[in-house]
């Protein structure tokens, strides 16, 4: 059921940060194919997925499985997964170098931020916008995007800030 299949895949992810790989896939193939055909949570395990190729930094892997979660996410109409992925594949091309790609799936995330009310998603946005200006060595505007995160954080009360902290 969904609920035993979210916890595998919390329990994959903490597995996967206590840095044990091996386990956290098999626990990650375990949840994918009991969901089948389902699309309810398969964009989390896609989003997990490619964390765990991302880490292992195998970037292409990473990226593909980023946008299978968020063509899933498009199919359900889900705008703050949408815009979650979106942010997943721009961190990827930033890694691997592609700027423009990062750019254009940024201004893509910010296209569907813009009419939302989720000021965490947004400032999560400008962080990774700034971690895009500090690898393109333009540091005044990295700081004018972490500024704009930090103002989220600390505009709200320490429940938002710790939410942007923890994301």
């Amino acid at each position: 059921d969904y609920a035993s299949a979210r916890s595998r895949l919390l329990l994959a992810a903490a597995m996967l940060g206590r840095g044990d790989r091996k386990r956290s896939r098999q626990l990650i193939e375990e949840v994918r194919e009991s969901f089948g055909g389902s699309t309810a949570g398969m964009s989390d395990v896609f989003a997990l997925r490619g964390q765990w190729f991302e880490e292992g930094n195998e970037f292409s892997l990473a990226a593909r499985d980023y946008r299978t979660g968020l063509d899933i996410d498009r199919e359900s109409d889900d705008e703050i997964g949408q815009i979650q992925a979106l942010q997943r594949i721009a961190r990827v091309r930033r890694k691997q170098g592609n700027i423009s790609s990062a750019e254009e799936s940024l201004d893509e995330a910010w296209n569907l931020a813009s009419g939302n009310d989720d000021d965490v998603i947004k400032a999560h946005l400008y962080v990774e916008e700034g971690e895009l200006a500090l690898d393109g060595g333009e540091y005044e505007r990295a700081i004018d995007k972490f500024n704009r995160a930090l103002k989220i954080a600390t505009d709200d009360d320490d429940e938002r800030a710790a939410a942007i902290a923890t994301r």
